[in-house]
Protein backbone atom coordinates (compact mmCIF):
# COMPACT_ATOMS: atom_id res chain seq x y z
CA UNK A 1 0.00 0.00 0.00
CA UNK A 2 2.59 2.48 0.81
CA UNK A 3 4.53 1.54 -2.35
CA UNK A 4 1.56 2.38 -4.37
CA UNK A 5 0.99 5.76 -2.50
CA UNK A 6 4.26 6.82 -3.19
CA UNK A 7 4.88 9.75 -6.03
CA UNK A 8 1.93 11.20 -6.88
CA UNK A 9 -0.22 8.70 -4.84
CA UNK A 10 -3.23 7.11 -5.65
CA UNK A 11 -6.15 8.49 -7.45
CA UNK A 12 -9.32 8.79 -5.13
CA UNK A 13 -13.08 8.77 -6.60
CA UNK A 14 -15.02 12.58 -5.80
CA UNK A 15 -16.55 10.73 -3.03
CA UNK A 16 -12.73 9.93 -1.32
CA UNK A 17 -12.58 6.09 -2.11
CA UNK A 18 -10.55 4.08 -3.69
CA UNK A 19 -10.89 3.72 -7.54
CA UNK A 20 -12.42 0.19 -8.45
CA UNK A 21 -9.77 -1.34 -9.66
CA UNK A 22 -6.95 0.16 -6.66
CA UNK A 23 -9.87 -1.55 -4.17
CA UNK A 24 -9.61 -4.79 -6.15
CA UNK A 25 -5.81 -4.80 -6.06
CA UNK A 26 -5.76 -3.80 -2.23
CA UNK A 27 -8.75 -6.80 -1.56
CA UNK A 28 -6.53 -9.72 -3.06
CA UNK A 29 -3.46 -8.63 -0.45
CA UNK A 30 -5.48 -8.45 2.54
CA UNK A 31 -5.78 -11.61 4.37
CA UNK A 32 -9.20 -10.52 5.85
CA UNK A 33 -10.59 -10.61 2.12
CA UNK A 34 -9.55 -14.38 1.62
CA UNK A 35 -13.45 -15.27 2.97
CA UNK A 36 -15.27 -11.70 3.11
CA UNK A 37 -18.27 -12.24 0.73
CA UNK A 38 -17.43 -9.48 -1.29
CA UNK A 39 -18.87 -9.38 -5.27
CA UNK A 40 -19.07 -5.56 -5.95
CA UNK A 41 -16.56 -3.30 -7.34
CA UNK A 42 -16.17 -0.30 -4.66
CA UNK A 43 -13.96 -0.05 -1.67
CA UNK A 44 -17.37 0.84 0.31
CA UNK A 45 -18.56 -2.28 0.27
CA UNK A 46 -15.68 -4.14 1.14
CA UNK A 47 -15.11 -3.48 5.01
CA UNK A 48 -11.85 -4.76 5.60
CA UNK A 49 -9.98 -2.57 2.79
CA UNK A 50 -12.05 0.55 3.63
CA UNK A 51 -10.68 0.15 7.45
CA UNK A 52 -7.53 -0.47 6.52
CA UNK A 53 -6.78 1.90 4.41
CA UNK A 54 -8.26 4.16 7.09
CA UNK A 55 -6.06 2.76 9.92
CA UNK A 56 -3.03 3.92 7.52
CA UNK A 57 -4.64 7.31 7.66
CA UNK A 58 -5.15 7.17 11.14
CA UNK A 59 -1.11 6.20 12.57
CA UNK A 60 -0.26 8.87 9.84
CA UNK A 61 1.13 6.92 7.25
CA UNK A 62 -0.85 8.30 4.40
CA UNK A 63 -3.02 11.23 3.59
CA UNK A 64 -5.16 12.90 1.20
CA UNK A 65 -4.23 15.41 -1.23
CA UNK A 66 -5.74 17.05 -3.98
CA UNK A 67 -8.03 13.67 -5.12
CA UNK A 68 -5.02 11.10 -3.99
CA UNK A 69 -3.93 8.89 -0.88
CA UNK A 70 -0.35 9.81 -0.67
CA UNK A 71 2.64 9.27 1.70
CA UNK A 72 3.20 11.41 4.72
CA UNK A 73 6.50 11.92 5.44
CA UNK A 74 6.80 9.47 8.05
CA UNK A 75 5.48 7.41 5.23
CA UNK A 76 8.11 7.73 3.60
CA UNK A 77 10.36 6.69 5.90
CA UNK A 78 8.98 3.44 6.88
CA UNK A 79 8.35 2.38 2.79
CA UNK A 80 12.30 3.01 3.19
CA UNK A 81 13.14 0.89 6.27
CA UNK A 82 10.86 -2.03 6.98
CA UNK A 83 11.77 -1.68 10.27
CA UNK A 84 10.96 1.32 10.98
CA UNK A 85 7.55 0.64 9.82
CA UNK A 86 7.62 -2.16 12.48
CA UNK A 87 8.34 -0.30 15.58
CA UNK A 88 6.12 2.60 14.21
CA UNK A 89 3.10 -0.26 13.86
CA UNK A 90 4.26 -1.36 17.07
CA UNK A 91 3.95 1.29 19.11
CA UNK A 92 0.62 2.18 17.30
CA UNK A 93 -1.20 -1.24 18.38
CA UNK A 94 -1.75 -0.07 21.86
CA UNK A 95 -3.56 2.96 23.28
CA UNK A 96 -2.98 4.75 26.79
CA UNK A 97 -3.68 1.86 29.66
CA UNK A 98 -5.25 5.16 31.52
CA UNK A 99 -8.08 5.31 29.10
CA UNK A 100 -10.52 2.65 29.01
CA UNK A 101 -10.11 2.16 25.18
CA UNK A 102 -6.20 1.47 25.75
CA UNK A 103 -7.52 -0.16 29.02
CA UNK A 104 -9.39 -2.23 26.58
CA UNK A 105 -6.79 -2.89 24.03
CA UNK A 106 -4.38 -4.26 26.03
CA UNK A 107 -6.07 -7.08 27.81
CA UNK A 108 -7.64 -7.63 24.29
CA UNK A 109 -4.17 -7.98 22.89
CA UNK A 110 -2.92 -10.43 25.84
CA UNK A 111 -6.18 -12.70 25.30
CA UNK A 112 -5.71 -12.83 21.67
CA UNK A 113 -2.12 -13.18 21.59
CA UNK A 114 -2.00 -16.77 23.95
CA UNK A 115 -5.32 -17.71 22.71
CA UNK A 116 -6.04 -20.59 20.25
CA UNK A 117 -9.14 -19.52 18.93
CA UNK A 118 -12.02 -16.24 18.17
CA UNK A 119 -11.73 -14.92 21.95
CA UNK A 120 -15.24 -13.82 22.84
CA UNK A 121 -15.61 -10.06 23.66
CA UNK A 122 -18.39 -11.01 26.69
CA UNK A 123 -15.03 -12.72 28.86
CA UNK A 124 -13.23 -9.38 27.64
CA UNK A 125 -15.98 -7.21 28.93
CA UNK A 126 -16.30 -9.41 32.47
CA UNK A 127 -12.18 -8.77 32.54
CA UNK A 128 -12.81 -5.33 32.56
CA UNK A 129 -15.28 -4.74 35.07
CA UNK A 130 -13.81 -6.39 36.91
CA UNK A 131 -10.52 -3.85 37.10
CA UNK A 132 -13.36 -1.22 37.72
CA UNK A 133 -14.19 -0.11 34.49
CA UNK A 134 -18.03 0.74 34.66
CA UNK A 135 -21.13 3.02 33.00
CA UNK A 136 -21.64 6.08 33.46
CA UNK A 137 -24.80 4.73 35.43
CA UNK A 138 -22.80 2.08 37.23
CA UNK A 139 -23.68 -0.41 35.23
CA UNK A 140 -21.64 -3.03 34.16
CA UNK A 141 -19.79 -3.65 30.69
CA UNK A 142 -20.62 -5.94 28.12
CA UNK A 143 -19.23 -7.24 24.48
CA UNK A 144 -21.11 -3.46 22.99
CA UNK A 145 -18.77 -1.63 24.78
CA UNK A 146 -15.51 -4.24 23.79
CA UNK A 147 -16.19 -4.60 19.69
CA UNK A 148 -15.17 -1.01 18.77
CA UNK A 149 -11.84 -1.39 20.30
CA UNK A 150 -11.64 -4.84 19.41
CA UNK A 151 -12.89 -4.04 15.31
CA UNK A 152 -9.83 -1.35 15.80
CA UNK A 153 -7.12 -3.82 17.03
CA UNK A 154 -8.23 -6.32 14.30
CA UNK A 155 -8.23 -4.35 11.13
CA UNK A 156 -3.91 -3.95 12.63
CA UNK A 157 -3.73 -7.48 13.27
CA UNK A 158 -5.10 -9.40 10.72
CA UNK A 159 -2.51 -7.42 7.75
CA UNK A 160 -0.15 -8.94 9.06
CA UNK A 161 0.85 -12.09 8.14
CA UNK A 162 -1.94 -14.52 7.24
CA UNK A 163 -4.26 -15.12 10.11
CA UNK A 164 -4.72 -18.94 11.25
CA UNK A 165 -7.97 -20.43 9.73
CA UNK A 166 -8.27 -23.04 12.41
CA UNK A 167 -11.18 -22.09 14.50
CA UNK A 168 -14.16 -24.13 15.92
CA UNK A 169 -16.75 -25.06 13.68
CA UNK A 170 -19.61 -23.00 12.02
CA UNK A 171 -16.90 -19.60 13.28
CA UNK A 172 -17.81 -16.97 10.60
CA UNK A 173 -14.93 -15.02 10.05
CA UNK A 174 -12.47 -16.12 12.50
CA UNK A 175 -10.21 -13.60 14.36
CA UNK A 176 -7.06 -15.85 15.43
CA UNK A 177 -3.85 -13.77 14.51
CA UNK A 178 -0.96 -15.17 12.45
CA UNK A 179 2.52 -15.71 14.20
CA UNK A 180 3.55 -12.76 12.69
CA UNK A 181 0.58 -10.97 14.38
CA UNK A 182 1.44 -12.59 17.66
CA UNK A 183 5.16 -11.18 17.55
CA UNK A 184 3.75 -7.54 17.13
CA UNK A 185 1.34 -8.36 20.06
CA UNK A 186 5.14 -9.10 21.42
CA UNK A 187 6.81 -6.12 20.70
CA UNK A 188 3.95 -3.89 21.26
CA UNK A 189 3.57 -4.58 24.75
CA UNK A 190 7.58 -5.61 25.53
CA UNK A 191 10.98 -4.23 24.72
CA UNK A 192 14.38 -6.12 25.11
CA UNK A 193 16.26 -4.35 27.83
CA UNK A 194 19.43 -4.86 29.24
CA UNK A 195 20.17 -7.25 32.52
CA UNK A 196 21.58 -5.84 34.74
CA UNK A 197 23.23 -8.54 36.26
CA UNK A 198 25.34 -9.65 33.42
CA UNK A 199 28.52 -7.64 32.50
CA UNK A 200 28.13 -6.68 28.29
CA UNK A 201 32.39 -7.11 28.02
CA UNK A 202 32.03 -10.51 29.23
CA UNK A 203 28.96 -12.47 28.13
CA UNK A 204 27.99 -13.39 24.29
CA UNK A 205 25.62 -11.05 22.70
CA UNK A 206 22.84 -12.90 22.50
CA UNK A 207 23.15 -13.15 26.90
CA UNK A 208 22.99 -9.50 27.44
CA UNK A 209 19.25 -9.15 26.69
CA UNK A 210 16.16 -10.47 28.06
CA UNK A 211 12.42 -10.05 27.85
CA UNK A 212 10.28 -8.40 30.49
CA UNK A 213 10.92 -4.89 30.62
CA UNK A 214 7.51 -3.16 29.76
CA UNK A 215 7.67 -0.20 27.03
CA UNK A 216 6.07 2.92 28.32
CA UNK A 217 2.67 3.01 26.61
CA UNK A 218 2.42 6.07 24.08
Amino acid sequence: MLERASGDGLPLTAAGYLKPADARELAELLPEMRDYPWAGTREIDAHPVLAFREYLRDIKLVRRYKGTLRLTPLGRECLADPGRLWRHLANMLIGDPETFGGHCSVTLAVYVGTADRTIRPQRIARVLSAHGWRHSGGEPLDDRDVYPVWNELWVALSAVGTPDREAGRGEFLPRIPSAAARALIRDALFEVVADPDIDPDEAEPEAVFRRGAYRRFR
